[in-house]
């Protein structure tokens, strides 16, 4: 009899959790476990005590949380010969400024969010040789709701504070669906090593394009109007799956 494989997730209250988990469900995954928020270091034991009692075959660590928690998580998984999944950002490039960036691309991570996610980064692969690092971009709310930290909530901060939407033409991001990329990071560590890898459905766009695009496809009426004041590309290359933004957009 074929076991039904269980994925433990963390961050369930974030942007992307929820989605990994109806994608997971989806392809015949079991989910498990509590949104246990793990502030201090202190905090580790009690995360790791759900992870036993769920017993999943899978971890997928997408919470913000100290670094030794991300590594506790890494090695407890090395340890129990479970799959281990961190999702990390194409913020590790912020410090960079000169995308796009392939997989090969080293790190100038020197503050902030890029900065810690890339030392989540290091750490996992310190502790688990076997993990999986998967980085992704700024992420699409399928819903178009702007009570989470996805692109849409951006576009609406703007309208409410200036009544229009000002983007750059020179600002080229990472970004993807939160269902496409959902899909994608089950499909990918079922078919495929473990390993870094990338996930973008945005090659060629800039934010200015993509904000005209929605605008058009999903008849939102918006104002934008275009800046150039901000110019950098942040396009992560090399992605595993197509996950083109608006080839997928009459779908949703």
């Amino acid at each position: 009899m074929r076991m039904t494989p269980t994925a433990y997730v963390t961050g369930l209250t974030g942007t992307v959790a929820p989605f990994l988990v109806q994608a997971l469900k989806t392809k015949g995954y079991a989910t498990g476990g509590h949104h246990i928020r793990v502030n201090e270091i202190n905090d580790i034991p009690l995360s790791l005590a759900d992870i036993a009692l769920v017993k999943p075959t899978i971890i997928f660590h997408l919470a913000l949380g100290p670094i030794a928690w991300t590594e506790a998580l890494a090695n407890y998984a090395f340890q129990h010969h479970l799959d281990f999944v961190y999702i990390s950002t194409a913020s590790v490039f912020d410090d960079n400024a000169a995308g796009p960036y392939h997989l090969s691309t080293t790190v100038n991570a020197k503050q902030g969010y890029g900065l810690y996610k890339y030392q989540c980064e290091q750490a996992v692969l310190k502790a688990n040789s076997n993990a999986y690092v998967i980085r992704i971009g700024w992420q699409i709310d399928p819903q178009q709701r702007t009570n989470t930290n996805n692109m849409f909530r951006f576009f609406q901060d703007q309208l409410n504070q200036q009544g229009k939407i000002v983007v750059s033409d020179q600002f080229y991001p990472s970004s993807s669906w939160l269902d496409d990329t959902s899909q994608a990071l089950v499909n990918l560590t079922r078919d495929h090593h473990s390993g870094l890898y990338h996930l973008n459905g945005n090659m060629n766009d800039s934010l200015y394009a993509i904000a005209s695009k929605l605008n058009q496809h999903l008849n939102k009426n918006w104002v934008i109007e275009k800046d150039n004041s901000f110019q950098r590309n942040d396009v992560l290359l090399d992605s595993v799956y197509p996950l083109s933004i608006f080839s997928t957009l009459r779908q949703k």
